[in-house]
C-alpha cells in the first residue's frame, strides 16, 4: 500500500537566482511536495504522531527557504528534499519548486525532482 501526504502551492519567499538583482530581493517561490507514508496506524488511532505532520513540514519549508540562499532552484530543490527526508523520515518524495516570475511571457518555470524509493 502506498499512501501520500501532499502540500501544493505553498508560497515562500527567498533569495534565489544568478543575477545580481536577484541576490538583493526576496522572490516568491511556490513549493509542491508529495511524500510517501503509511497512514494505516494514523487512521486506526486518529493520532497525529502516526502520520506526517504537514503543518510541521510547511513551517520547516518556509524557514528553510527564508534562511538559505542559492543561485539555482535545482540546488534549493535538492537540499530541501534532503532535509525533508532526514527531518521527517520520509523514504520517498516528489518535490517541485516553481519560480513564476523567472521568464517573461511564461506562466511558470520550475524544477521537479523525485528522491528515494517509492514503496
Amino acid at each position: 500500500m502506498t499512501d501520500t501526504v501532499f502540500i501544493k502551492g505553498l508560497k515562500t519567499n527567498g533569495i534565489i537566482g544568478v543575477f545580481e538583482w536577484e541576490r538583493e530581493v526576496r522572490q516568491s517561490l511556490y513549493i509542491d511536495v508529495t511524500m510517501s507514508v503509511d497512514i494505516s496506524q494514523a487512521a486506526l488511532t486518529d493520532d497525529l504522531r502516526h502520520t506526517l505532520d504537514y503543518k510541521a513540514i510547511t513551517d520547516m519549508i518556509r524557514d528553510f527557504v527564508a534562511n538559505t540562499q542559492f543561485q539555482l532552484i535545482e540546488t534549493l530543490a535538492d537540499k530541501l528534499a534532503e532535509k525533508i527526508q532526514f527531518d521527517f523520515h520520509v523514504v520517498w518524495l516528489q518535490l517541485t519548486v516553481h519560480k513564476p516570475g523567472a521568464i517573461a511571457d511564461a506562466d511558470d518555470v520550475g524544477i521537479s525532482i523525485e528522491r528515494g524509493e517509492k514503496p
